[in-house]
């Protein structure tokens, strides 16, 4: 110890110019000292400071901590030798190198500056570090303090100056980029390192207490909290922890203290220090420095409850109880009245549910302490002044959260030295209050209480006397739990039934009144049966109550009938049952005798409880079951061969013989009659069975040893057999056939050859009497058994198929050579079979008999190849309706081409078929200079079909071909990952398209032309025959233009069926459709929209005015396409298609009201109804259009075209604005006299609030703009009346907009009234004045010019009339409902009213005009 005396004090007495000293550094940093060896090199040797420093004199500390500060610590703080190079403060210019020894210097000086702290973390430790004692030695006794040097404490005030700025420069050198990047990196691990060694050695001296502790506290609580927050280390947590105390000395009212007070609050939100024990100390402790401080921390704390989770919020209340707990006078007053009422407060007043819910959770763990005696009486104190009134409030929100905060702090004690007398009369007090929140009219409010009430009897059922828990009970089981008013109150009632259950003492109640509930079993809510049956559940697995004693197993049943398709409720009956049904310990042909019971009793009850079997009984078992069903089905067909001999149905009859005396008893099948439905029964539900089973096949390997045996059972020749035996009875069994189908898709196709291929022969032989549920099972069965090749090849080629025969038969000649020889041909057969009969007449008969006949067989074959490619579509259209059927479709890229071409090919056909019933040819318009050869080629290519061969093509056929067509094109375009717009798939469509509205605009110029030479002829007839000759020239011209077209063909007229539409209507309806769609999907560019638009515009153009069967279908598609057309421009779009948009819905207005079949229709409405004035007219969904305005904020805009360009357009044809003077104004009060279109308007924004606000907003507008004048006041009285009268039975509809333009009218038309009549006045006197100066000439655009901007309407009958309607509007509607008559105009008549008004106005006008005359 000696030399390592001498060697320290050595180093220390030395000083170097760069602050390094090589033995300093061996001696502190390594702890070894140097032995000097003769001859040798010197050894080092290691040794403890704190033994050193245990064993130093005690006079020797004085001088050791002299020459450490003065000699070490001292230059390297005046030189500034612990400071990195700062070049921003530095002036001088910098070369690299000065800043390689600057470097060299400074990793120096550190070292040196760690040996200084060494030296001084070692003292303080060895003191504050008793010596051990040996084992022997008694344990020694407390020690005073040891005197430590004022030079040590003044070396510790000097280094606890520096601990910040070091952790700054570490967290700075980097980002400054003077030194290398590697230096850099070591020097900011150095400062940090040294700023922590710091910290220790003031902590030690904090920690002990010593002298003036508290001027080495800001700075190492400020560090010990950065580093504390920065790491969420617990081992700084618990050094913050230690020196805690020295948070009470400091001063927090001083502004320069805020940035600690920051750091302490922090804590509160560091997930470290809510959830560790450490730091929850800390946290409770801060709760104690200052009162000021718990202000702060509170406010800190609700910004996080807000967003805290279950565990954080569990956390700050265990932090404010334990402080609670604590706290003493001022702190105590500060955390209850301040902080937990204040939390109290906010949780029964605040809106936000989750706040509320987070709130309730805090409060709850103060609940769970009332075992701390003195919890209760906090709790009241604290409840009493706001929660109790607050159960009474008006606000249902308040009530709400009030009545969970006292359910959950239930019961409340006012005081723990209470007596018996003053706790009952504040327990049946708070009884009371839970009685009376069962009567709230809030429904929110009966939910909480009946949930808390249940807690509350589960809680303290043994503690509540039983007269005060039947009472609870029967108000909840016998009136709420059949509240009508809301499902979650029923609900309710259930869960907390089986909350309540978990008390044991209460079964004996509630046996008794449990089964008051069986009813709700029949609940029309699903949550309510749901939670019905979750209790029964519950109440299954107690021995104390039996659930089918609350719901008999006949209810139960009937439940699972109903509940059929609801998955998660028909697994719950099942389980509830499974039992009864499938008894674990039962033989296997009991389970067969119970299923056939069960589907005898129930059929659709046993499906569903067989089909969830699985879920509830061991797999082997259930699949030991379905296959003894199968054999005993397999068994039963061979024994009845013929299935036409079965009877209907027959009872069962059990028959058990048992072998007994043996080892192992054997069981022998039971003889069970049953009929041809119980068979199919049975085979449902096997097929049910497999199905659940499949998953569990497929997943679980552990499971292909039974499903390999199962296969043993239901073998190819017995799933055969039983096909052919139900296919074998006089009208073959359909639903039974599907099932076994279905039975065998549950397995691979490789099992049942003999299956595949009949299967596949029946497919190819299915026709129309095919019933449709053999087609599909057949169809998805195939395909599921991975034939989707062979299927399809058969559908593509029954389409072909028709189309084939065809060009076959138009390939055919048609000369009169070969029909010659054709007839020959049947000439000689029919002679050689008529050779034994005589007479030439006979013989004709025959060969004419014959000829029909093979023009009957014909074409009745050709009907059948068109009906069997109809049926092929038709399984098309199945299979894209099917998911993975459609993905395997669209992956088998041959077959998918070729049925794609076969399509194609169907378009041709589709327009020669329309040019036939049109009567039409496309290629009139050529040019009449072409030579003869062109022309004939024209011919023949125009000729390739033959008119009578077209003609016998099913016209489903062709449109069911078109549509899936289109069908498959959208499906193919899905297929890609992302949207190519205009790809080209559509292009056939397209050209398709462009000659269908030619063959439309040919067709109605023809059918005009036609009706126009109708019209004449009756003419004619009528005798009006004086027709001059420019009109015959007019009508051979139109002849000339559209009647050539019809003298290529001759033949039959067409004649349509009742309610059969036109060809060229069903193809137009799916061609638009296509268009619609194909925007709807987002295919298509805005220049192709537009491109449509023009398209659509055409077709709406040419059928305008036209009796076009079927152009109702058309007018909502037209409607679709727009609204697409205007989703399509504000989700990114072109702009410019919003009025394209526009403009296509107004054009489809007028053709609306063009249409004659329309107004027919409406006319027949209104004189078959001729008291129903408000009938609603729907032509399609207008309010969707309206949607998306509304949803984009744009519902003003349409509002405003819709009334301007559409209803005040048909107000000017119907409303007369220049009535005589004694003539009373025509109010509308319907909308039967306009037009159809202006109907449909009024009627859809009459049904909607935010449109008839929108009405509002616009005629108020609309008058102001139009100064007041009575053409726009009327107009808006007029619109107002019919909304009104269409409103007069609705209260859903808000009128108030409109009301508020009345009261407008009311005020301001009086101020009109006086004006109006001295303009009336003077135009009076006027024409007096012109009458008696006949000399004077008038001014004609003067005239015209006063006409136009004036009106005769009286202001007075304005008034009058917004006076009517709005007391229509608030007070008479049933009033005058009653006086409503038939016609769609009423006159208004108030002279009766306003008789003596109008006398005192004319006096008043008569001694105005004198008086105006006498100043004249």
């Amino acid at each position: 110890m000696e030399i390592i005396k001498k060697q320290l004090f050595e180093s220390l007495t030395k000083s170097s110019s760069n602050g390094f000293d090589k033995s300093f550094i061996e001696l502190t940093t390594k702890q070894k000292y140097r032995v000097i060896k003769k001859g040798k090199e010197d050894e080092l040797v290691k040794f403890s400071f704190i033994e050193f420093f245990q064993w130093l004199p005690t006079k020797d500390y004085t001088e050791l901590f002299v020459a450490l500060k003065d000699n070490k610590l001292a230059p390297l703080i005046e030189d500034d030798l612990l400071t990195p190079f700062d070049q921003a403060t530095s002036g001088d210019i910098i070369d690299e190198s000065a800043i390689k020894n600057h470097e060299q210097v400074i990793l120096n000086s550190l070292k040196t500056f760690s040996g200084i702290l060494k030296i001084i973390n070692e003292f303080l430790s060895s003191i504050d570090k008793p010596i051990q004692s040996s084992k022997n030695q008694q344990p020694q006794q407390p020690q005073p303090q040891q005197q430590i040097p004022i030079e040590l404490f003044e070396i510790l005030k000097t280094l606890h100056e520096i601990i910040l700025q070091f952790l700054n420069i570490s967290e700075k050198i980097e980002q400054e980029k003077i030194y290398s990047k590697e230096l850099s990196k070591k020097l900011s691990g150095i400062y940090s390192d040294l700023s922590n060694e710091i910290s220790q050695c003031c902590e030690i001296w904090i920690r002990q207490k010593r002298s003036e502790f508290q001027e080495l506290v800001p700075q190492t609580l400020s560090y010990l909290l950065t580093r504390s927050a920065n790491s969420g280390v617990i081992a700084d947590i618990s050094r913050l922890n230690k020196v805690r105390h020295g948070l009470l000395t400091l001063e927090y009212t001083d502004p320069n203290a805020r940035s600690f007070i920051d750091l302490l609050l922090n804590c509160f939100i560091h997930p470290q220090f809510i959830k560790t024990e450490e730091g929850k100390k800390f946290l409770i402790f801060l709760f104690s420095i200052r009162s000021i401080l718990i202000e702060e921390i509170h406010q800190t704390v609700k910004g996080q409850l807000l967003h805290a989770n279950k565990t954080t919020l569990n956390s700050y209340a265990e932090v404010y109880f334990k402080a609670w707990k604590v706290a003493q006078g001022a702190f105590l007053v500060k955390i209850e009245y301040y902080c937990l009422q204040n939390l109290m407060e906010v949780a029964i007043h605040c809106s936000n549910q989750k706040l509320s819910k987070n709130l309730n959770a805090f409060l709850h763990y103060f609940h769970n302490q009332k075992p701390y005696k003195e919890v209760d009486p906090m709790l009241y104190r604290l409840y009493e002044p706001i929660l109790f009134r607050s159960l009474t409030v008006s606000h249902p929100q308040v009530r709400t959260n009030a009545a969970r905060l006292f359910y959950d702090s239930f019961p409340l004690k006012k005081s723990n030295d209470d007596t018996q007398e003053e706790i009952d009369t504040e327990l049946n007090r708070q009884f009371k209050l839970l009685k009376e929140l069962f009567e709230d009219p809030s429904i929110q409010v009966r939910v909480v209480a009946i949930e808390g009430t249940f807690e509350v009897l589960s809680k303290f059922w043994e503690l509540i006397p039983l007269s005060n828990s039947r009472s609870l009970l029967s108000k909840l089981i016998n009136e709420l739990a059949f509240d009508k008013s809301s499902n979650l109150i029923r609900e309710q009632i259930f869960i907390g039934v089986k909350l309540l259950l978990d008390n044991s003492l209460s079964h004996s109640t509630l046996r008794v009144l449990l089964p008051n509930l069986r009813n709700l079993i029949h609940d029309q809510s699903e949550r309510v049966r749901e939670s019905f049956a979750d209790l029964l559940l519950f109440i299954k697995g107690i021995s104390t109550i039996r659930f089918f004693d609350i719901v008999p197993v006949e209810h139960l049943l009937e439940r699972m009938i109903l509940d059929y398709k609801n998955p998660r409720l028909s697994k719950k009956f099942t389980q509830l049952i499974v039992e009864l049904y499938f008894p674990s310990d039962a033989k296997k042909w009991d389970l067969v005798n119970n299923c056939i019971q069960f589907f005898k009793s129930k059929k659709q009850a046993s499906f569903s409880f067989y089909s969830n079997l699985v879920n509830f009984v061991p797999i082997l078992s259930v699949a030991k079951f379905v296959c003894t069903l199968f054999n005993y089905l397999v068994k039963f067909s061979t024994q009845n061969i013929e299935i036409n001999e079965l009877p209907i149905s027959l009872q069962i009859n059990k028959e058990n013989n048992e072998k007994e005396g043996e080892e192992q008893e054997e069981e022998e099948e039971e003889e069970v009659g049953i009929s041809v439905e119980d068979f199919e029964s049975i085979l449902e539900i096997i097929s049910l069975i497999l199905n659940s089973l499949k998953p569990l096949f497929s997943k679980k390997e552990e499971f292909q040893k039974t499903k390999s045996s199962m296969l043993q059972i239901f073998n190819d020749d017995d799933i055969t057999s039983i096909y052919v035996w139900l296919f074998s009875a006089n009208i073959p069994r359909i639903e039974g056939m599907c099932k076994i189908i279905k039975i065998a898709s549950q397995f691979s196709l490789e099992n049942f050859p003999t299956l595949k291929e009949l299967l596949l022969q029946n497919f190819q032989e299915i026709d129309s009497t095919t019933p449709d549920l053999l087609k599909e099972t057949l169809l998805l069965s195939l395909f599921s058994w991975e034939l989707p090749k062979q299927v399809l090849k058969i559908i593509i080629d029954s389409i072909n198929l028709p189309f084939k025969k065809i060009f076959e038969l138009n390939q055919q000649p048609t000369s009169p050579q070969y029909k010659k020889e054709k007839s020959s041909k049947r000439k000689r057969e029919s002679n050689s079979k008529n050779k034994k009969k005589g007479g030439k007449k006979q013989q004709q008969d025959d060969e004419v008999e014959e000829n029909e006949k093979d023009d009957e067989e014909e074409e009745i074959s050709f009907e059948k190849i068109c009906e069997k490619a109809t049926i092929s579509i038709v399984f098309l259209d199945m299979l894209f309706k099917n998911d993975q059927s459609r993905t395997q479709v669209l992956n088998e890229d041959e077959i998918f081409g070729e049925m794609i071409s076969s399509f194609q090919s169907i378009l041709p056909i589709i327009t020669k078929r329309l040019e036939i019933e049109c009567k039409i040819k496309l290629n009139d318009d050529d040019d009449d200079d072409d030579n003869e050869e062109e022309k004939e080629e024209k011919e023949k290519e125009n000729q390739i079909i033959n008119k009578e061969i077209l003609l016998k093509i099913n016209r489903n056929l062709l449109v069911t071909g078109f549509t899936i067509y289109t069908k498959i094109l959208f499906h193919s375009e899905g297929l890609n990952e992302t949207v190519n717009k205009d790809s080209g798939y559509f292009n056939d469509i397209f050209d398709f398209g462009k000659l269908l509205i030619q063959i439309l605009q040919k067709f109605t110029k023809k059918q005009l032309i036609n009706n126009k030479r109708k019209r004449k002829n009756l003419e004619k007839e009528n005798g009006d025959q004086d027709v001059t000759d420019d009109e015959n020239q007019n009508e051979n011209e139109d002849d000339q233009d559209g009647s050539s077209s019809s003298s290529s063909y001759t033949g039959e007229q067409f004649v349509l069926k009742d309610g059969e539409k036109l060809f060229i209507t069903e193809i137009l309806e799916c061609y638009l459709l296509v268009l619609s769609e194909s925007i709807a999907f987002g295919l298509f560019s805005s220049d192709s929209c537009n491109q449509f638009y023009l398209e659509f515009s055409k077709i709406l153009e040419i059928i305008k005015g036209f009796s076009l069967i079927g152009f109702n279908e058309i007018i909502p598609i037209v409607a679709k396409f727009s609204t697409q057309l205007m989703n399509h421009s504000l989700n990114g779009g072109d702009p410019r298609l919003q009025e394209s948009s526009q403009k296509l819905l107004f054009q489809l207005f007028d053709n609306i009201n063009s249409c004659p079949i329309i107004k027919k229709n409406i006319n027949q409405n209104n004189n078959n109804n001729n008291n129903n004035h408000n009938k609603s007219l729907s032509f399609f969904k207008l309010s969707e259009y309206l949607l998306l305005f509304n949803q984009k904020g744009l519902l003003n805009v349409i509002i405003k075209s819709l009334i301007e360009q559409q209803i005040f357009k048909e107000f000017s044809k119907h409303l007369n604005l220049e009535p005589d003077f004694s003539e009373q104004l025509d109010l509308l009060e319907n909308s039967e006299p306009l037009s159809p279109s202006c109907q449909f308007i009024i009627q859809t924004l009459s049904k909607s609030s935010p449109c008839i606000n929108q009405i509002g907003n616009f005629l108020t507008s609309y008058v102001n703009t139009q100064s007041m004048n009575q053409k726009s006041i009327f107009y808006s009285l007029n619109l107002i009346s019919i909304i009104i009268n269409l409103n007069l039975n609705s209260r859903a509809i808000d009128l108030s907009p409109l009301t508020t333009i009345l009261i407008n009218f009311i005020s301001q038309l009086p101020s009109f009234v006086s004006l109006n009549e001295d303009d009336e006045q003077l135009s009076i006197d006027n024409n007096n004045n012109n009458n008696n100066n006949n000399d004077d000439e008038e001014d004609e655009q003067l005239k015209q010019l006063k006409l136009s901007t004036t009106s005769k309407i009286k202001y007075s009958s304005l008034l009058s009339i917004s006076n009517d309607l709005f007391g229509l509007c608030t007070n008479d509607r049933e009033k005058e409902r009653e006086k409503e008559k038939p016609k769609g105009k009423q006159l208004l008549k108030r002279k009766d009213k306003y008789d003596s008004k109008e006398k005192e106005k004319s006096v008043e006008i008569k001694t105005k005009s004198t008086k105006k005359s006498n100043k004249k």
